[in-house]
């Protein structure tokens, strides 16, 4: 295959276009219609494009074409020219409205209501034309997101290894878990540790199976030899999480920033329980292609202000 200058001058847009509508559609038929094409001409920029690669980028199968190993890579490559241009596009047209620029935040339902927003709140005020966007998803999702160029920083968990060599950490956040309940609970009004044997005959609210949250309740439910309980509403919303607990008997895990934030501590508190069960840190991350940009780099000026002052606090 060509180095890097050649190809850029033998790889066309509508290379990279036929590639991705590939990926979504699975079949030259659809991929041609999608990208205003026939198929014929489809192709034929497939089969040139496979010889400026020198590889097959695709299998035929009964239900279509599936990208072979070169294929996920020069797609996974388009996605973050796409992604590229796209940033492109927004960097103009903030700049062309007075904008100082953009930047684009991923953040686990955590990071939100206290850390992620008190940041933004610190940067806008020194930087108020400087156009942030945040995106609240799992980590899985946000560092998928990271990788291919739609997001500049992620605050997340690395889930996979291999992946998290491209990225470069900034900071390191601990992530203290809290069982909470109704502020007026009965089990709170009683003044004792709660065991995970009374626990398990409460209502709760938990999140979605196989989220980590999920995962470290039920290990906490078997440390204390107790079975999980049989009454539980599952949702992925903190938010819904606080407001039923404030209408409920139900009892929760959440993070202790949730409990912490302006919607959380207002209706509800921590609940002593015996043996807490504890979470592992989350990171703010960057690419490595990327983390010298200006307006990354006032983002994790501010993230390390708010980290310090945190830390001061519960010295």
């Amino acid at each position: 295959m060509d180095n890097g200058d050649a190809l850029l001058r033998r790889v066309k847009s509508s290379h990279l276009v036929l590639l991705l509508a590939l990926s979504e559609h699975g079949s030259l038929r659809r991929a041609a219609e999608a990208t205003g094409t026939t198929q014929p001409a489809a192709t034929r920029l497939l089969h040139d494009l496979e010889g400026t690669i020198g590889h097959a980028l695709f299998e035929r199968h009964p239900k279509g074409l599936r990208p072979t190993a070169f294929g996920e890579a020069m797609i996974r490559h388009a996605r973050s020219v796409r992604a590229e241009l796209g940033r492109t596009v927004g960097e103009i047209a903030a700049l062309a409205s007075g904008y100082a620029g953009t930047l684009r935040v991923g953040a686990i339902p955590s990071a939100v209501p206290i850390l992620v927003a008190r940041t933004i709140a610190v940067l806008k005020r020194r930087h108020p034309r400087l156009r942030i966007s945040v995106e609240v998803a799992t980590s899985n999702h946000l560092t998928a997101a990271l990788a291919e160029g739609r997001l500049d920083l992620v605050l997340g968990r690395v889930l996979d290894a291999e992946a998290g060599s491209a990225f470069v950490v900034h900071a390191t956040v601990d992530e203290g878990l809290v069982v909470c309940c109704r502020r007026d609970h009965s089990l709170r009004l009683a003044g004792e540790r709660a065991s995970w044997a009374e626990l398990s005959r409460w209502p709760w609210i938990v999140l979605p199976e196989g989220s980590p949250m999920r995962q470290i309740l039920s290990s906490a439910f078997r440390g204390g030899g107790a079975h999980e309980p049989d009454d539980i509403t599952e949702t992925a919303s903190f938010l819904m999480v606080v407001s039923l607990l404030s209408q409920s008997e139900a009892i929760s895990l959440l993070p202790r920033d949730v409990l912490c934030s302006p919607f959380g501590r207002p209706t509800i508190d921590a609940l002593p329980v015996d043996l807490h069960p504890s979470m592992g840190p989350y990171t703010a991350l960057t690419r490595k292609d990327r983390d010298s940009e200006a307006s990354i780099a006032l983002f994790i000026e501010a993230l390390n202000r708010i980290l310090q002052e945190r830390a001061s606090a519960d010295a």
